[in-house]
């Protein structure tokens, strides 16, 4: 009975773990993963793969992001009424159960420089909302405490779930 757990864990393995060798190699499938939408004089990509959407002048130079203290943040002021001035009523009940991850990078005063985003489902998004979003949370700012005189960059996630 070993024998044929370990012939089955062995068999699923090799089936899922390299069905995607030969298109991984393949640089024509790389282009087709990483879509790039303008709007508004910004370009996005997004990985249609990972649900990954980020503007283009921060995919090309991304800052360096080194860990080397341990940081709270708090929002000075409550960044719940962007999603309600972004989104309708009836759209939120479209995307009722969709979660968003909002990943953020500021400065050690807690401007926000550098914004991503991270869905499942990246369907349900439009690059209109998407850049509605990336404009309204530039323009907040965070408090950091305890933070690291030589941190330059703090990065930190925020989620969103439609409910």
């Amino acid at each position: 009975m070993k024998t044929f757990h370990l012939f089955l864990f062995t068999a699923i393995y090799l089936i899922f773990g390299f069905c995607n060798l030969i298109n991984a190699q393949d640089s024509k499938i790389e282009n087709e993963r990483h879509v790039e939408i303008k709007i508004n004089n910004q370009v996005y990509v997004c990985d249609t793969l990972s649900g990954f959407i980020q503007n283009k002048k921060y995919f090309d130079n991304p800052i360096e992001y080194i860990n080397r203290c341990h940081f709270n943040v708090a929002a000075i002021e409550p960044y719940d009424f962007i999603f309600n001035t972004i989104f309708s009523e009836d759209r939120k009940k479209e995307l009722n159960g969709t979660g968003l991850i909002i990943r953020l990078c500021c400065d050690s005063q807690g401007n926000v420089i550098e914004i991503s985003f991270l869905t499942f489902n990246i369907s349900k998004y439009t690059i209109k909302e998407i850049n509605a979003l990336e404009s309204s949370f530039l323009k907040c700012k965070f408090k950091i405490s305890n933070s690291c005189p030589e941190q330059k960059y703090y990065f930190f996630s925020l989620s969103h779930v439609w409910r």
